[in-house]
Parts: structure tokens; C-alpha cells; sequence
């Protein structure tokens, strides 16, 4: 019942987080098997915001843009995926109505 910060800056290292929250319940001794959709159920957005402030002249925090696209490019996730880490997930959490 573990849920993990999606804090990364490259899709292949969150796509890597996936796939093995995605083991965790169902591998097998035999081979494995894992579930995409239950990793990406597990994870929620995060960001190093504030600690990397915008560089004077831009509006946008970096580490919050490196986050989302990384999010967004995700080999194995699909829309529904990438929406529940950007935010269904948490209110999901925490029982909150959208």
C-alpha cells in the first residue's frame, strides 16, 4: 500500500518505478508478470519546486516542466495513466470529489 513521488526527469526512470510497483503484487517465481496500470495507480505527481526558482525573465519552474514531460512521455502510459499520476491519484488518496 505504498505510493511513490513521480519526482523524475526522464521518462525512462519513471517507466522503470512503474513497471516494478507494478511486480509487487503480481510476480511470479516462474517468470513474472506485472501490471502497467497498477504502477501508475501507485504514484503521484512531485515536484523539486521550490528549490530550483525560475531564472529571472521566465514565468515557468523548470524542475516543474522537466516533471511533466517526463510524465507525459512514459512508454507505457497511456492518457488515463498519465492523468491519474498528474492528479486522480491523489484525490483518489485522500477521498477527495473532482
Amino acid at each position: 500500500m505504498l505510493y511513490f513521488d513521480a519526482v523524475a526527469y526522464g521518462p525512462e526512470e519513471l517507466g522503470f518505478v512503474s513497471e516494478t510497483i507494478g511486480r509487487a503484487e503480481t510476480y511470479s517465481s516462474t517468470g513474472g508478470s506485472y501490471n502497467t496500470d497498477l504502477g501508475s495507480a501507485r504514484m503521484l505527481f512531485g515536484t523539486d519546486h521550490p528549490f530550483f526558482p525560475p531564472l529571472k525573465g521566465s514565468h515557468k519552474w523548470q524542475s516543474v516542466e522537466d516533471n511533466l514531460s517526463a510524465i507525459r512521455n512514459v512508454h507505457s502510459w497511456n492518457e488515463s495513466a498519465q492523468a491519474a499520476v498528474l492528479g486522480l491519484n491523489a484525490l483518489k488518496l485522500f477521498n477527495l470529489k473532482y
